[in-house]
């Protein structure tokens, strides 16, 4: 006889993965990685994107990007960690063949890295040439992308056929 809760077990298998992941990420930023995710991972190479898109040129300072008397200050969740934890909680969860969820992390966070190296840069040139935008991009717009990104990805990954393999 199945119980009630057998349905839910993914979900609560992944909200509990995801917690742990979570937890694991916040006590290693408070730890020393906080400037290697956001100065060097994160700041750095959109400063280079920004600098390849805009005519303006935009300086890396820390947690900064800098412009023309232009300060933005890239902050936690600004990162995309978050995004990319979900995805890998829901990889980790999946019934797949361990080399196949490293594979399938390792293919979401450059996208989802990727994705929000754009979110960044679209940031820095709303605020600067539509900064009526900046709110909705910041706020709405920007955490959807990234996020939508992630549950695509995760859709497309775990579909039958793709990343062929029987579970371990």
């Amino acid at each position: 006889m199945r119980s009630k809760l057998t349905p839910l077990l993914p979900a609560i298998a992944f909200l509990g993965v995801f917690l742990v992941l979570d937890l694991a990420y916040l006590w290693a930023k408070n730890n020393g990685l906080k400037p290697l995710l956001i100065d060097t991972v994160t700041v750095q190479p959109s400063a280079h994107l920004l600098n390849l898109l805009l005519e303006t040129k935009v300086a890396a300072e820390g947690h900064l990007l800098v412009a023309e008397g232009v300060r933005i200050s890239v902050l936690n969740g600004c990162d995309g960690i978050e995004a990319m934890l979900m995805l890998a909680a829901a990889i980790l969860v999946a019934r797949r063949a361990w080399a196949v969820k490293a594979a399938g992390i390792a293919a979401g966070v450059i996208l989802i890295w990727s994705i929000n190296q754009l979110r960044v840069a679209a940031l820095f040139a709303s605020y600067i040439h539509a900064p009526d935008w900046f709110e909705s991009i910041h706020g709405l717009i920007g955490p959807v992308v990234v996020v939508g990104a992630a549950a695509l990805f995760f859709l497309w990954w775990s579909r039958d056929g793709a990343w062929r393999s029987n579970p371990a």
